[in-house]
This record gives structure tokens, C-alpha cells and sequence, in this order.
């Protein structure tokens, strides 16, 4: 699988014309379109069955929280899927055990505990 890519049409020069706001609102979009191909992805794993109820949104401001340290809850294919989809929004991945804590923060949300 390759990484979750959302193109843009504008050429750069376009691109570097827009304010900052523009460029912010273009930047949060990609992101959500990103997340929003992950979950497509991982929600065809029985452990991410409701996934479709938590926002893109939502999902994407855990990967900016901080962690500690967190016990592994995904298998390698999940692993692979988070990395993906950190990687595409942030250009560089992050540890097992973060992604394990995004998870986690998931999990919280979709079981009724």
C-alpha cells in the first residue's frame, strides 16, 4: 500500500501567491483527507469497526498530543497503517508506542467502557 497522498492542482508559484490562511485551511483539508483515507483503510479491521464514528478531525488531533509510554495494541498491519497515515501528514514517523496511544485514544471512543 502506498502512502495516503492528496494532491492539489495549484502549481507552486500559485501556491506561494495564497495568504496564510488560505495555505492553513489548505494544510488542515490535506489532513483531513488523509484521514479520511486511513480510516477507510483500517476500519476493514475488526478492532476499528466504529471508527467511522469519530471525526477526522478528532483522529487527527491525537497525533499531535503527547504520550507516555503505552502497551502494544496493534498488530504489524495496523502498525503499517498509522505509520502511513503519520507519515503522509507529518512527513516523518513516529514510535510503536505512539501509535499504540493514538490507538488506545480510539479505542476509548468507539467501546463504551
Amino acid at each position: 500500500m502506498d502512502a495516503f497522498i492528496c494532491n492539489y492542482d495549484e502549481d507552486s508559484d500559485e501556491v506561494a501567491g495564497y495568504d496564510t490562511d488560505t495555505l492553513e485551511y489548505m494544510e488542515e483539508d490535506r489532513c483531513i483527507e488523509i484521514m479520511d483515507q486511513f480510516k477507510n483503510s483500517i476500519k476493514k479491521e475488526p478492532e476499528f469497526y466504529g471508527i467511522d464514528n469519530i471525526s477526522s478531525v478528532e483522529i487527527l488531533h491525537l497525533t499531535y498530543m503527547n504520550h507516555v509510554k503505552t502497551k502494544r495494541v496493534l498488530t504489524e498491519f495496523q502498525l503499517y497503517l498509522f505509520d502511513n497515515m503519520f507519515t503522509s501528514i507529518h512527513n516523518y514517523s513516529s514510535t510503536e508506542s505512539n501509535y499504540n496511544f493514538i490507538a488506545r485514544k480510539i479505542f476509548t471512543r468507539i467501546y463504551i467502557t
